[in-house]
């Protein structure tokens, strides 16, 4: 009532002016600004997206999508927030990377209302997703979006680079159309790090259901988070650990309580169509022309050939001789020139004389390159160049390669930029690498002391 009181007599304080000449008629912005908060309105409109909200301090905070700016708003009991559907919700129900249009008092820095876009869709527990930097695209499944100007993505609240986002990442993703605006990481990974492991080398981590990896030297691994019974066997043999994996964090997994014993080797025939396809096992090439002799337990394979779609397979190898026939699909010419091929994996067990699929996005390999070995162009003469941060371990899909700056030969596709160094935080990244005819120079952030934010 007292704003009302306020205006009318402000009203009628103009009215008197009315009679004055119009040059002495002056109203301030100050006075403009008062007249609008007087009526409880808005001076500006802005669609934007939602970064994260402070309830402590009454604050939210915004960026512009049109112009990529960011800024924050105070908020009270007198702003009003609402869904898509005209519904009252709580800020509290706000979503990282929400799309909405806010009504706000531009120089008070107030909230006066925020609606939820009625435009936008969004996608939850994304985890088939490819991002192309290049070309300002994500794919999600088959279909292709633009990645808007300022599309920005957010982990945690905070703003962070298209490359920190890791393949193993679990996505939201929201846009208007088909032009994505936000990606908000939904789950992140952590990093494994082995001690003990010499005597396992050429066994197997399994993390609970989702993830078979191959124990090998000096490997850094990317592990999505969550909790898992982590297995490790060599052979017959395994050890069982409890793990909880955190965003960002690392752990050491120490495997001296694996025991091994005497290795036991099964004779494996391998019949593949075609026949001069190549077969590689555990990362090694394998002349199928001879006796392949492989140790109790799970292996990696890989069969190849030019002008045919990749297949790649873990088995389990058993005590008794098997016979493995692997068929690879011909692939006509637009699919061979396709990077939007995905290679599914699946286990075979050979203890049965019967190939045994495993779900297709339940069983993955650090050592699975099949994608980029379909559209990869190994380039020889050329290196990859990792100057900075100095002095820190570099990791390349998981293998160690050495200490800043370093180099290695230039390979095209996708590849996990792993950085590491005692007392700071892990930090990964996924590059892109093309195929021009020359070196590669790649710089990243310094590395952070354990315990800063």
């Amino acid at each position: 009532m007292a704003n009302i009181l306020g205006l009318l007599i402000l009203m009628g304080t103009l009215s008197a002016c009315d009679l004055l000449p119009k040059q002495d008629i002056k109203i301030s912005a100050v006075q403009e600004a008062e007249i609008v908060t007087a009526v409880g309105a808005y001076d500006s409109l802005d669609d934007a997206i939602f970064i994260s909200l402070n309830s402590e301090e009454g604050s939210i905070r915004f960026q512009n999508m049109e112009t990529g700016k960011f800024y924050t708003l105070q908020y009270d009991g007198a702003s009003t927030f609402v869904d898509k559907y005209e519904e009252a919700i709580s800020p509290m129900q706000l979503m990282e990377g929400d799309m909405v249009r806010v009504a706000f008092r531009k120089t008070a820095k107030q909230l006066t209302s925020l609606i939820i876009s009625e435009d936008a869709w969004g996608f939850t527990d994304v985890n088939n997703f490819r991002i192309d930097e290049s070309k300002k695209s994500i794919s999600i499944g088959q279909t292709v979006y633009q990645l808007a100007d300022n599309a920005i993505v957010l982990s945690g609240g905070k703003a962070i680079e298209f490359m920190d986002i890791n393949q193993k990442d679990v996505l939201t993703i929201r846009g208007i159309d088909k032009t994505v605006y936000s990606i908000q990481v939904q789950k992140g990974h952590g990093y494994v790090k082995l001690e003990n492991y010499e005597a396992v080398i050429g066994g197997f981590l399994e993390f609970g259901n989702r993830l078979i990896l191959p124990i090998q030297e000096q490997m850094l691994y990317v592990v999505p988070e969550g909790s898992y019974q982590v297995v490790a066997t060599f052979g017959k043999n395994k050890g069982i650990y409890p793990l909880e994996i955190l965003r960002d964090q690392e752990y050491t997994l120490d495997l001296s309580s694996v025991i091994v014993e005497e290795t036991v080797y099964t004779s494996i025939d391998f019949q593949l169509t075609p026949a001069d396809a190549t077969l590689t096992i555990d990362g090694l090439f394998s002349d199928v022309t001879e006796g392949i002799h492989l140790a109790a337990g799970l292996h990696q394979i890989l069969v190849e050939k030019e002008g045919y779609e990749s297949v790649s397979h873990l088995i389990r190898v058993g005590t008794t001789s098997s016979l493995i026939e692997i068929t690879l699909e011909q692939l006509d010419e637009e699919e061979e020139f396709s990077d939007e091929e995905e290679q599914s994996e699946e286990e075979i067990d050979t203890t049965t004389n019967e190939n045994e699929d495993t779900s297709e996005n339940e069983v993955t390999s650090e050592t699975d390159t099949t994608t980029e070995t379909e559209t990869s162009v190994t380039l020889a003469d050329y290196k990859i160049w990792i100057n900075l941060p100095e002095k820190v371990e570099v990791y390349v899909d998981g293998i160690y390669i050495g200490i800043t700056p370093i180099a290695y030969v230039k390979k095209t596709g996708n590849q996990v930029i792993t950085l590491r160094k005692t007392d700071y935080q892990t930090r990964s990244y996924t590059i892109s690498v093309g195929e021009e005819l020359k070196d590669a120079t790649y710089t990243f952030p310094d590395l952070i002391l354990q315990g800063d934010s």
